[in-house]
């Protein structure tokens, strides 16, 4: 599932539970699940908060391709969730030596 903060807070934590980030009302989040087949953080929600609940069959289905939905899931997962990260870093180091010896 997905999950939209309708009214309250949610912490996320990584899988050492470190403190990632505080959601707060409009923020989404969740959806590395459904794309990825893979969970990486936790999150906690305060009292009284409220969740909005999309499954990953509806998830998947409103994912169209160079939709304003598909656009903003691209960028958190490029930009913000840093996802590609590590294969940015890779690429960078092949690039830089591809000129010198083996």
């Amino acid at each position: 599932n997905c999950y939209i903060i309708l009214e309250g807070e949610v912490h996320i934590f990584d899988k050492f539970n470190n403190f990632q980030e505080d959601l707060e009302a409009g923020s989404f989040f969740g959806f590395q699940g459904p794309i990825f087949k893979k969970r990486t953080n936790s999150a906690i929600a305060n009292i009284g908060t409220v969740l909005c609940i999309i499954s990953q069959t509806l998830f998947m289905e409103v994912l169209q391709p160079f939709s304003k939905f598909a656009n903003y899931i691209t960028k958190s997962v490029i930009y913000k969730d840093k996802f590609f990260e590590s294969l940015d870093i890779f690429k960078s180091k092949v690039l830089s030596s591809i000129n010198k010896e083996p």
